[in-house]
């Protein structure tokens, strides 16, 4: 059974972490939706805009500072940064449900991460440290029509971050980029969360062009809004998160 106390959000989010490929699978949805006339929201972080979410935004990435040097993981460095993500989470959540209508009222949101990257980060980061609850996630965290997590192999990640030049766009990207070789055991942590939960889909996007990531998230997503009822409240209810 679905749960009353939880938004729904007509959609697709995607998760995953650097060099996953999320950026350019998000434009090719939103290019693929847009030529087929539906109208999309393209969206990054948080759904909803507000003063409340860009500030603490801001503070969060802010909030990485001396990262230089530091082991991975580091749960002191990415404190602060845990805090205020899972701050900005949970407000933007609550404006999620407050605006209800408007974000179902036939727009197609493409999400580029939410809540579970997030959540991730908060268990490996600073296990046992009660940022974003279990309880909060089963009861509260919204659902959209269809959730992916993109991965990749190591491999791969090595190679796409060989062809990113320039400056990173903030610290918590550089540090990573400093654990290149580690951030595998990362990924393969949020993979364990969800490999059981029938609400979401896993993609290893190695072989596979961002078009045909997308096309294949479509395919998903036009099964998943023409499904009964029933059978979507079931696919929603598996798993706990």
């Amino acid at each position: 059974m679905s749960n009353p106390e939880r938004s729904t959000v007509y959609g697709v989010l995607l998760e995953g972490n650097n060099y996953s490929g999320k950026s350019s699978v998000a434009r090719a949805l939103g290019q693929k939706l847009t030529a087929r006339g539906d109208t999309v929201r393209q969206r990054h972080c948080y759904v909803v805009d507000s003063e409340a979410s860009m500030d603490l935004q801001r503070q969060a990435f802010d909030a990485v500072k001396g990262w230089e040097g530091r082991p991975y993981p580091d749960a002191d460095l990415l404190r602060g940064f845990n805090v205020r993500k899972s701050a900005q989470i949970l407000v933007d959540s609550g404006l999620i449900r407050e605006s209800a209508a408007d974000l179902n009222s036939g727009a197609i949101v493409i999400q580029d991460r939410h809540w579970f990257t997030q959540y991730c980060s908060n268990e490996f980061f600073n296990p046992g440290e009660g940022l974003l609850s279990e309880a909060w996630l089963c009861r509260h965290a919204p659902r959209f029509t269809v959730q992916v997590y993109l991965t990749c192999t190591q491999e791969e990640r090595e190679r796409r971050a060989r062809l990113r030049i320039g400056p990173e766009k903030h610290n918590l990207n550089a540090y990573q980029r400093a654990h290149l070789s580690e951030l595998a055991s990362y990924d393969a942590f949020c993979r364990s969360v969800i490999e059981d939960d029938l609400s979401w889909q896993i993609i290893e996007t190695d072989q596979l062009p961002p078009e045909a990531v997308a096309d294949s998230i479509l395919h998903t997503f036009d099964a998943a809004r023409s499904a009964p009822a029933g059978i979507q409240a079931q696919k929603e209810g598996s798993g706990w998160v």
